[in-house]
């Protein structure tokens, strides 16, 4: 956690949010994503307007709890993460063991035709798992490290190379190649 010291006591102070920190908390979350003001209205379905995200991200409007409830609904986040430190990232391995197309694991898990397959249902629990244990609210890629390789593997009863195979053959792996 993430603390400062106070001025007066010099005691050691847990962070505090700021409407500054929310502020560009907010605006992080949407370019993350690759979403403009207007893409976030469309996905609010017009209940947050462009205008007044904008107006949030710049701190020139103040926002009230129940609009970061839905803001971190939108982006499908826990509402701490609006109000906490900004957290220090792990640098990404230079060549991640695999990374998984979450928007493509969720299309499959939501078609009824695959409803019955237990290992989608498994790789996608256990991805939801490893990006809330990371705090990654990406939701469009994960990579998986060398451990969670692992597990999933045993999880999925196939070996390594089996779960590789399987992910290349769903379509759930992203390469270099899948980059422009």
């Amino acid at each position: 956690m993430t603390s400062h010291m106070h001025p007066i006591s010099g005691a050691r102070v847990p962070f505090q949010p700021s409407a500054q920190s929310i502020a560009a908390r907010i605006r992080l979350l949407r370019r993350e994503r690759g979403l403009s003001l207007t893409d976030v209205e469309k996905l609010s379905h017009g209940s947050l307007k462009a205008v007044v995200l904008g107006s949030y991200e710049r701190g020139d409007r103040t926002i009230s709890i129940n609009r970061a409830i839905e803001i971190a609904r939108i982006f499908s986040i826990p509402l701490h993460h609006l109000l906490s430190a900004p957290e220090k990232s792990a640098p990404m391995p230079t060549r991640p063991s695999l990374v998984i197309d979450l928007r493509r694991a969720r299309s499959l898990v939501d078609n009824p035709a695959r409803s019955e397959d237990r290992s989608l249902q498994t790789l996608y629990s256990f991805l939801i798992w490893i990006a809330n244990r990371r705090c990654d609210w990406n939701g469009e890629v994960l990579s998986i490290r060398e451990g969670d390789r692992a597990t999933l593997a045993l999880m999925t009863l196939m070996s390594e190379e089996q779960l590789r195979e399987w992910l290349a053959q769903n379509k759930l792996l992203i390469t270099a190649l899948d980059h422009p």
